[in-house]
């Protein structure tokens, strides 16, 4: 038979370590995402509550909100980003894992999107020959919005 007498020459049996995230770097993240999201909301309540004023009229509140509620979800990314199989199942880390590109380009997209229109509305003007007030709507708006996003969502669904 089998002995169970540990041979003396074995190196002895190393600690494993599996890369998790330490508790410091975790509170670290999730503060920062913290002051991202609260600063989207705030950002986005203060434009709703100057919407009136010239300043906040000129740089067109609703491109103003889409960029928030961009920098809102593209913040959000680092909320999953804090969650390993230390503190989850390894299924849940997986979506959470999954989550972070899902989350992180969607909030992109949204803000390019807000930010490509608002290009589209400056050339629109630029481009025209008496430099008329141009009326951008807010299906003007989505065009860009909808299509990227639609793009990106191909994208994510293809690659997860």
């Amino acid at each position: 038979g089998g002995s169970t007498n540990v041979p003396r020459d074995v190196p002895p049996i190393e600690r494993i370590d599996y890369n998790h995230i330490g508790k410091g770097l975790r509170a670290a993240g999730l503060t920062m995402a913290s002051v991202v999201l609260l600063l989207s909301v705030g950002l986005a309540g203060w434009t709703v509550h100057n919407r009136k004023r010239y300043v906040v009229k000129a740089s067109q509140p609703i491109f103003l909100l889409i960029i928030c509620s961009g920098a809102f979800v593209m913040g959000a990314s680092i909320i999953p980003l804090s969650i390993d199989d230390d503190i989850a199942s390894v299924d849940g880390a997986s979506h959470a894992c999954m989550a972070v590109p899902w989350l992180a380009s969607t909030g992109f997209v949204i803000m390019f999107s807000a930010l490509f229109s608002k290009m589209l509305r400056v050339n629109k003007i630029f481009n025209s020959p008496s430099f008329r007030r141009v009326k951008v709507t807010a299906f003007d708006v989505m065009k860009p919005l909808i299509l990227l996003l639609a793009v990106n969502l191909v994208v994510l669904s293809v690659w997860t």
